[in-house]
């Protein structure tokens, strides 16, 4: 299955990997933010949610735009 990486730990970034994640369709959603706290912090969040939401999606988080590479879909 793809993995896909989301740059802008934003509101809109954080919501996309929310959404994607939820879906539970791909193993793994990056979420990449050059602000290391706000990336890990909001990955957290989001894979905390998961036995909530029902979703087995692993959430991970990167601060460098290299955590993006070997993704299917950025």
């Amino acid at each position: 299955m793809p993995t896909i990486a989301v740059i802008g730990g934003g509101p809109l970034g954080g919501a996309l990997v929310q959404k994607l994640a939820a879906r539970n369709r791909v193993d793994e959603v990056r979420l990449v933010d050059q602000e290391s706290a706000i990336a890990h912090g909001k990955a957290l969040d989001i894979l905390q949610s998961s036995p909530i939401e029902q979703f087995s999606t692993r959430v991970t988080a990167g601060d460098a735009i290299t955590a993006a590479a070997g993704a299917d879909v950025i």
